[in-house]
This record gives C-alpha cells, sequence and structure tokens, in this order.
C-alpha cells in the first residue's frame, strides 16, 4: 500500500520556469496472509508519530507506524520503515470504517463493521487493549460509518469531565449519536448509549462526519447516502433538537464525505467518479466550489 509518493517531477513555477518536485513515497508491505481489499485509511494525530489504521474486509483493522532505521546527518538522510504494530481482530465481518479519537482521549480508535458492532481499541501502557463496543443496530443491520464528536464541541463538557461522542451511519438508514457513560469508580463499566438517533436518508447511511467546530458555536455534522443525497445537520443548543438539510442530490450514491479542517468545507465523493467540495453561502445555502474527477479539476464558483 503507497502511503505517500517518492519521485522527481518537473513542474512550472509562477514565472514560467520549471522547478523540480520531490515527493516521499513509502511503500506499506500488508501481512503476508491478507490479501483483503482494504475499505478505509486513517492517519492518527501527529502527537503519536505517523500511525496509520487500515479497516479491512477480512473484519480486521491493522495498526502501523513509522519508526526510525537509520539515523542520517543533521535529520537529512534518515531511513525509515513501516512496522506493523498490532492486528485488531473482534470484528465478524468486513470493517468499513475507523476514526481516531481527538487527541486528548489518547490513542484511541472506533471501528465500525458490518457484523453491526462499533469497538473501540485504546493505546495503553500494557498494549493495545478493546476499551468498550456497542452494537450500533438490533435489527442485524451493519454499521456502515463512524466519526468522532469534537473535544471541544457544543456538549461535549460535563460536570463529571469530558463527553465522548461518536455517530454512526447504519444500513437501517439513521444517523445514530452515542455517548460514553463513564463510571469513575470503575471504568470498565462505562457504556455507550444512543443520545440521539436522526432519521431523513430513504437509503443506507454510507459515511458520516462531525464537522470541526473551529469558531462554530454549534454542532454540525454531516451524511451521505445511497439516495444520494448528503444532509447537513446543525443542533444549536446542547441536548436541543437536531434540524437537517439536503445540499444537494446527486447522480449516483454518495459513499465518502470530509470537512476541511476548519470545517467550512464539505467534500463528497459520490459513485459517479467525481469529488465536489461544497461551502455555505451567508444566506445559509450550499453552493459547489470546485469538482475533481480523473480528468483534472474544476473551479465552479470563486466564494
Amino acid at each position: 500500500m503507497v502511503v505517500n509518493g517518492d519521485s522527481d517531477e518537473n513542474s512550472a513555477d509562477k514565472d514560467g520556469q520549471e522547478s523540480q518536485l520531490h515527493v516521499l513515497q513509502h511503500v506499506v508491505p500488508l501481512v503476508d496472509d491478507s490479501a483483503a481489499p482494504i475499505h478505509r485509511v486513517e492517519w492518527a494525530h501527529p502527537k503519536f508519530g505517523a500511525v496509520l489504521a487500515l479497516a479491512a474486509q477480512d473484519g480486521k483493522v491493522y495498526i502501523y507506524r513509522e519508526e526510525l532505521v537509520q539515523q542520517g546527518t543533521g535529520g537529512v538522510g534518515n531511513v525509515t520503515e513501516w512496522g506493523l504494530k498490532h492486528v485488531h481482530e473482534f470484528h465478524s465481518l468486513a470493517v468499513l470504517s475507523v476514526a481516531w479519537a481527538p487527541y486528548e482521549y489518547g490513542l484511541c480508535l472506533a471501528s465500525a463493521s458490518a457484523d453491526g458492532q462499533v469497538s473501540f481499541l485504546t493505546r495503553m501502557r500494557e498494549g493495545w487493549v478493546i476499551s468498550s463496543s456497542f452494537l450500533n443496530s438490533g435489527e442485524g443491520m451493519g454499521c456502515t460509518s463512524v466519526s468522532w464528536a469534537p473535544y471541544s464541541a457544543l456538549g461535549s463538557q460535563g460536570p463529571q469531565g469530558p463527553i465522548q461522542r461518536v455517530v454512526t451511519g447504519s444500513c437501517n438508514h439513521a444517523v445514530t449519536i452515542w455517548q460514553l457513560a463513564t463510571s469513575p469508580q470503575n471504568p470498565s463499566d462505562n457504556q455507550w448509549e444512543v443520545v440521539n438517533t436522526l432519521y431523513g436518508h430513504n437509503d443506507w447511511v454510507r459515511d458520516v462526519a462531525w464537522a470541526p467546530n473551529v469558531g462554530i458555536p454549534a454542532n454540525v455534522m454531516a451524511s451521505g447516502s445511497d439516495d444520494h443525497t448528503v444532509r447537513v445537520w446543525t443542533q444549536d443548543e446542547a441536548d436541543g433538537e437536531w434540524a437537517s438539510h439536503v445540499i444537494h442530490t446527486f447522480r449516483a450514491p454518495v459513499y465518502r464525505i470530509s470537512w476541511s479542517l476548519t470545517g467550512s468545507v464539505l467534500s463528497v465523493a459520490a459513485g459517479d467518479d467525481e469529488v465536489t467540495f461544497w461551502k455555505q453561502q451567508s444566506n445559509h445555502e450550499w453552493t459547489q466550489m470546485s469538482s475533481v474527477t480523473d480528468q483534472g479539476a474544476a473551479i465552479i464558483t470563486s466564494s
């Protein structure tokens, strides 16, 4: 698996002069006995180094870490390699989504599976530990996606400390928000509880994404579905009602959505081989800014 690139390419600068672009590339070797397709790759926060989680069709999650093999001179010429650090074997069916928690919660990974389970893997002193799990739906429906609420999101700070929340998407058409009910006296009794179940889609919810809340005094999430729509969900008060708005109906099912670091731009990948970028305007309407296909990129609006 290629995680970045290593080649020298020529590009033109703003004065028309050719300059050399050096791209660093590493190939991460997967374990020998696994030929399973990889559904999702997620980076951990850089505070923890270069750590990757891979969600696989074989029901496993593979965690890799880049490590220094040979020290260069003055930091130049360092030789690194990627090593497999842990294989998470909790799930019985394909793992469809993985998401690292906000770094304030430590090195913790949520995994959503076609078996309907969401599991939480935490790095402790003694190693990787399954810290908790829950069944997303009692209907035998697969869980397609999981995303964490930001550490400083509206409603994430309670009288007993931070409140961990995740949102999940499912084959039952629902978007579900879960909250970790903690037991300070006995952490092993910590249980995930449903806070909200949101309906609006009429087909599988393929992906969910909780927006970063940089300067936003509200909770904002997005969900993409096989019904060809992307919905943006907003909550203006802690424990308040959620409102949703369809930003666009696409030509094909929506498979992946992702927010920019500031939460102001939403990217959407649909089954028509196109990635589009959307931004909310001052009138609260969502406008497409640009798109990317295998033919190149196109600017739609300068807003």
